[in-house]
C-alpha cells in the first residue's frame, strides 16, 4: 500500500480483499500444482503391480497461470484502492476574513483586525480598478465605493475612512 491518507470502511475492506488474494492465491499457486506433478503411472498396463513415479512438466504451466492470475487480480485491486484513495476530495474550510477580523475584535487586538481588514481590501477588486490609472473622478468613486462597502469595519477599528494616496507606490503590488 502506497497511501499514507486514512482509508474509508470501503478502502479497507477493497485493500484487506487484495491482500487476501494476494496470500490465498501464493498458496494455491503452489499448492495446486504440486498436488499433480508427481504422477504415478502403470509401466505395464497388464500388471498393477509395476509403478514408476515422475514429475509433470505441465504443473510448472499452471504454476506460472496461477501467480500470473493472482498477481494480476491483485495488482487490479490494488490500483483501484489507490484510485479511490487519490480521487477523493479533501474537505477544504473556505478562507473568512470576516470571522478572523471579530476575533481579533472580540479580543482586541485592533492591530490584527487593522491589517484583516486592510488586506481584505488591499485584495479586493474595487482596490485593484483604483490601481489601475483610471481617472480621478473613477478613482474617487471606486474608493467610496470601498468605504461604503467596507464603513462598518472600518468604523471597528476607529476609522472613518479608507485613505489612499497616488504617491505611495508600494502598494501596487495587490494590482
Amino acid at each position: 500500500m502506497l497511501t499514507t491518507k486514512k482509508l474509508t470502511p470501503a478502502e479497507k475492506t477493497l485493500d484487506i480483499i487484495s491482500k487476501l488474494v494476494l496470500v490465498l492465491g501464493t498458496i494455491t499457486s503452489i499448492y495446486i500444482p504440486l498436488s499433480f506433478a508427481w504422477i504415478t503411472k502403470d509401466v505395464n498396463p497388464y500388471s498393477y503391480s509395476t509403478q514408476v513415479s515422475s514429475f509433470d512438466w505441465y504443473a510448472i504451466l499452471v504454476f506460472i497461470y496461477c501467480i500470473i492470475g493472482t498477481l494480476t487480480i491483485w495488482a487490479i485491486l490494488s490500483i483501484l484502492v489507490q484510485i479511490s484513495v487519490n480521487s477523493r476530495k479533501e474537505e477544504v474550510i473556505p478562507y473568512s476574513w470576516k470571522k478572523d477580523f471579530a476575533v481579533a475584535i472580540a479580543l482586541e487586538q485592533t492591530a490584527k483586525a487593522k491589517e484583516i481588514l486592510y488586506r481584505e481590501i488591499f485584495q479586493s477588486e474595487e482596490y485593484k480598478n483604483v490601481l489601475s490609472k483610471g481617472d480621478d473622478a473613477y478613482n474617487k468613486k471606486c474608493i467610496d465605493h470601498l468605504n461604503e462597502t467596507y464603513a462598518f469595519y472600518l468604523k471597528q477599528i476607529g476609522e472613518e475612512s479608507f485613505k489612499y494616496t497616488e504617491a505611495n507606490t508600494l502598494f501596487s503590488v495587490f494590482k
